[in-house]
């Protein structure tokens, strides 16, 4: 076929299209889908998608011919429409690729789809809505269950099959079902966790199984464990915090003064405030579990150990509330390590993992799919990341979090505490202090350059389509974009900050 045939439109020009349907169960249709490829110089026959026998079933990959009578220039989109048949059901295309015969497809600008995208989003399913599922946090999608989800939102089989097998191969592994079976049962001795541990063998868990009582492990913790983001340089002992050079005298090792290592940098803190005045929970009609709200302080020694120096376990300083010493007995100091370590971690599962992942990644999805079209760059730039993000969170709303002033109270903390700033890695280590902490500070080396590789990536993709804050400004979408996304976070004020 002569090329300047083609151009002169002397020659009908056929689009070879492959339509690929999800994988998930009733992810197909068996109703009539037709196809329109829309050019910057017009637009393609309206086809209808049918091959003899079955036509879009789960997984399956169709190609079809789609002549048109013209050029149709630079490929801008492809419309599909379905007419209902025989049952209104939702086929799940996973995506649609063109071949054009001698012709390369530029980047399409956004004013040129305008039209195009509103007619859309006019169109888009009303099959998510915002839900308030516990007061003070950020809004859910409504759904009961992640059944009801859209097709597009689920898991598809390689995703389900991978996280049954990986959530019974945990439970085997870590010997879960004896733990499960304990029923309120107090362990009595170290001997009884181990037991649980039975199944796990690597290095890294028989090195942390003798060394995880020690004061430099604890503080490598801060740094490299399970929630590295709350070590923050002291530059003024608190108030309550009522620590002094004598008492913490057999720690420094430069011998100076509390205040003097202090102005030298080599004092961190890492205060649990935010735990303060939330009540433990309960279990089977029992007294409120005892929760503490620590403060301690680290120490940086001459071998670059981060090094606890004192422990504070609640936030007003009394005769009740001491401060712990590495000077203490033993099995005091032990103990004070403890109690930080666990509501570290708890700081972590509610705040660190549940709400700045889990949580936030949902209203970014949400207000993705529902204010975005499929056609605008930001929607392209995060769908494929956000992908299975609703289905893995209505599953955790009802089968994993239960409600409880606990989870209610510190989250609605840390959603309140929450700005802009603290998601991006680089201000946040600034802003913290920590940027010369010692050298085997692991998460903050490898987070800052993994957050670099993908801003350099992410920051390009934009610049192609808005030259000036006013390109930003004037988009529609991306203007409801945020809106929601700042309706979804309760218009808490500090989170543009």
């Amino acid at each position: 076929m002569n090329p300047k045939d083609i151009k002169a439109g002397h020659v009908e020009t056929v689009y070879k299209l492959a339509v690929a349907t999800g994988d998930t169960p009733f992810s197909g249709t068996m109703n009539f889908i037709f196809a329109t490829i829309i050019g910057s110089a017009g637009q393609s026959n309206r086809q209808l998608l049918d091959h003899f026998g079955l036509d879009l079933c789960p997984g399956a990959i169709d190609v079809y011919n789609i002549p048109s009578k013209n050029d149709i220039g630079d490929i801008r989109l492809v419309r599909l429409e379905m007419l209902v048949c025989l049952v209104n059901d939702s086929w799940f295309c996973r995506y649609v690729e063109v071949k054009a015969p001698g012709i390369l497809p530029q980047h399409e600008t956004l004013a040129q789809l305008k039209e195009k995208r509103a007619e859309e989003l006019s169109v888009k399913p009303h099959s998510l809505r915002w839900l308030e599922w516990q007061a003070g946090l950020p809004l859910g999608v409504d759904s009961k269950s992640f059944l009801d989800l859209p097709c597009e939102t689920r898991f598809d089989d390689e995703k389900s099959a991978d996280f049954n097998l990986s959530f019974l191969q945990s439970v085997q592994d870590l010997g879960l079902r004896v733990f499960m079976n304990l029923d309120g049962m107090s362990w009595t001795k170290i001997e009884d966790f181990r037991r649980l541990f039975t199944r796990v063998k690597s290095e890294i868990a028989e090195y942390i199984s003798h060394h995880w009582h020690q004061d430099w492990f604890f503080g490598y913790q801060f740094m490299n464990g399970v929630n590295p983001v709350l070590v923050k340089r002291c530059t003024k002992l608190p108030e309550n915090v009522p620590v002094t050079t004598n008492m913490v005298k057999s720690s420094l090792v430069r011998e100076c003064s509390l205040e003097d290592e202090i102005k030298h940098g080599n004092v961190y803190i890492v205060d649990y405030q935010c735990l303060d005045g939330i009540p433990g929970n309960t279990f089977k009609h029992s007294k409120p579990f005892y929760l503490a709200a620590p403060m301690c302080l680290l120490y940086v020694n001459k071998q670059g150990q981060l090094l606890p120096i004192a422990i504070q376990l609640q936030q007003k300083p009394s005769v009740d509330n001491p401060i712990f010493l590495p000077s203490d007995s033993a099995h005091d100091w032990m103990l004070a390590k403890m109690w930080v370590r666990s509501m570290d971690f708890q700081i972590h599962e509610i705040s660190t993992h549940l709400l700045k992942t889990h949580l936030l990644a949902k209203v970014f999805t949400m207000a993705t799919l529902w204010q975005l079209s499929t056609m605008h760059p930001v929607h392209k730039l995060l769908y494929r990341h956000l992908r299975f993000t609703l289905e893995i969170n209505v599953r955790a709303r009802t089968q994993l979090v239960g409600t409880g002033a606990f989870a209610d109270q510190l989250g609605g903390k840390g959603l309140k505490a929450l700005a802009y700033r603290y998601l991006c890695i680089l201000k946040d280590v600034s802003n913290r202090g920590v940027g010369d902490l010692p050298s085997c500070n692991y998460y903050r080396d490898d987070a800052c350059s993994i957050w670099k590789t993908i801003h350099k990536f992410v920051d390009k993709i934009p610049a192609i389509f808005y030259k000036s804050d006013e390109d930003v400004k004037g988009d529609t979408e991306l203007q409801a974009f945020v809106d929601d996304i700042n309706h979804a976070l309760l218009s808490n004020p500090s989170n543009g900050n």
